[in-house]
């Protein structure tokens, strides 16, 4: 696969789980199930997360430690995020 058709594919699913993202919140405001829909849009946010640096930023061929560091860094600021909409 080409890089174009690579990045192509990489901004799509960005565009796909940004709108699963909304659907999800505005749904989850109607119904009063805001917790499921803040973990999924947590998790929609982790997978567009790796998905940037990845495929824009270039760390998919990155040795381990980064990939793993920035997992971990990911990780911690949407667990205080989903930690403070909880509260």
């Amino acid at each position: 696969m080409t890089a174009s058709r690579h990045l192509y594919r990489a901004w799509i699913v960005l565009a796909v789980l940004t709108i699963v993202s909304v659907v999800v919140r505005l749904m989850g405001a109607h119904e009063g199930v805001g917790a499921v829909a803040n973990l999924v849009a947590l998790a929609a946010s982790f997978v567009k997360a790796r998905q940037v640096l990845d495929h824009f930023l270039g760390l998919r061929g990155a040795a381990g430690g980064w990939r793993t560091m920035l997992s971990a860094l990911l990780l911690l600021i949407l667990g205080g995020v989903g930690a403070m909409a909880l509260v």
